[in-house]
């Protein structure tokens, strides 16, 4: 379980430490979470996470800094970006981490299924868990400026912790059904028939097909039988939109 250490005197420290422009504060503690991570990987509250095969992972809470990017150049303005940061607590001098993706194409126009979904978009949570190895951390990252309200802030801290310490995952039957495939097999078939031929006239050299099913169902969707030798994620888009996979894909 999470250590639910008093951070408001690191709060007052960084207000203190004489920096009047904004700057984002970062506090790091080292936690216990190794029965808890499977079960917090399904937390209905998290905006994402991410594991990957090498045993390390991270699980996002709350949203301390959103970036949508919209084009390349926008793109190389965030890499280059110089944050004011400061860190307290067990690890200092650790780098931020920012956690999303990036579209193959910013110029393509994007169909319908994706019509609404970001050309590129990257969270700063607020509450960051991560995994390494067999070690847990904790990072909470929060904008601060000189006139904050730092029991507020605390508060909010507390909150966290306590809706982490007090998850319980329950395990459900879902209701999921098969309804749509775009497009569908005779279609699909037709298409694949038809790259084939060009790819033999060497008019084309390579061809990614794909399809979209459609399921349906009356619950959240979560990943649980996770294949190991894979990157497994799940990232929030929107109020009602996920964007969640497996790769590479295991066939």
């Amino acid at each position: 379980m999470l250590i639910k250490n008093n951070i408001i005197q690191y709060l007052k420290n960084a207000i203190l430490s004489g920096k009047s422009e904004e700057f984002i504060f970062s506090y790091y503690q080292e936690v216990n979470l190794k029965k808890e991570w499977k079960n917090l990987v399904s937390h209905k509250k998290q905006i994402f996470h991410i594991n990957y095969p090498d045993n390390t992972g991270y699980i996002g809470f709350g949203i301390c800094k959103a970036y949508n990017i919209k084009s390349k150049n926008d793109l190389r303005k965030l890499i280059s970006k110089k944050l004011n940061h400061q860190t307290y607590g067990d690890k200092k001098k650790i780098s931020l981490k920012l956690f999303g993706g990036v579209s193959f194409n910013f110029r393509q126009k994007s169909n319908t299924i994706w019509s609404d979904t970001p050309k590129s978009l990257f969270y700063l949570p607020e509450l960051l868990l991560v995994r390494d190895k067999d070690n847990y951390y904790l990072s909470f990252n929060k904008i601060l400026n000189k006139n904050s309200d730092l029991n507020k802030i605390h508060l909010e801290y507390e909150n966290y912790i306590r809706e982490i310490n007090d998850f319980n995952h329950k395990n459900y039957n879902n209701d999921i059904s098969f309804s749509i495939d775009n497009p569908n097999k005779i279609e699909y078939e037709k298409n694949f028939n038809s790259y084939l031929t060009n790819i033999k006239s060497k008019n084309i050299e390579k061809v990614i097909l794909s399809r979209s099913k459609i399921f349906k169902t009356k619950n959240d969707i979560n990943l649980i039988n996770n294949t190991p030798e894979s990157t497994n994620f799940k990232i929030k888009l929107n109020d009602d939109k996920y964007f969640f996979g497996s790769t590479p894909e295991i066939l």
